[in-house]
């Protein structure tokens, strides 16, 4: 029986104008793979621990792996982040963890009022098919109204 863990609180990442120093230091790509594993911390925010990898943040930000892991490794040697390769059983290499060192401006909160979501709804079939005679509207462009089609291809179906 598998236990259910709950979801990590909801966080946020700021940035304040004393962000704009190092951001103008790193390319837009190395700043962008920053602000992802950003978004990845969970857990306690006295320690910000990202469980990601330079293949999920590629993902995530639409890039090649190999350019992720290099904007990792720029930011590892700035000692922006800090890299812990975690071990699963057998041995096997599990997720990478990095920490988020000091950013200056860069900070990660946790979600006062997270988001709302609202659940999908659709429009009743029959709204739309009042003829723009009857609703007052003018005609629509090539004379049809909203329950006549504008083009007719002669074809009636089987």
């Amino acid at each position: 029986m598998a236990v259910e863990r709950p979801d990590p609180p909801a966080t946020r990442v700021v940035l304040t104008a004393a962000s704009r120093e190092l951001r103008r230091q790193l390319s837009p790509t190395v700043w962008a793979v920053l602000e992802e594993v950003a978004l990845d911390v969970t857990g306690e925010l006295d320690v910000l621990v990202a469980a990601t990898s330079s293949r999920r943040v590629a993902e995530q930000l639409g890039l090649a792996p190999s350019t992720a892991a290099n904007a990792l490794l720029q930011l590892r040697r700035r000692n922006l982040l800090r890299l812990e390769q975690r071990s699963r059983e057998a041995g096997r290499f599990g997720l990478a963890v990095y920490t988020l060192g000091s950013v200056p401006g860069l900070a990660v909160e946790p979600c006062a009022d997270p988001p709302h979501t609202v659940p999908p709804s659709t429009a009743d079939q029959h709204a739309a098919t009042v003829p723009a005679a009857a609703s007052g509207a003018p005609p629509r462009r090539g004379g049809g109204t909203l329950d006549q089609p504008l083009l007719d291809l002669g074809w009636s179906g089987p």
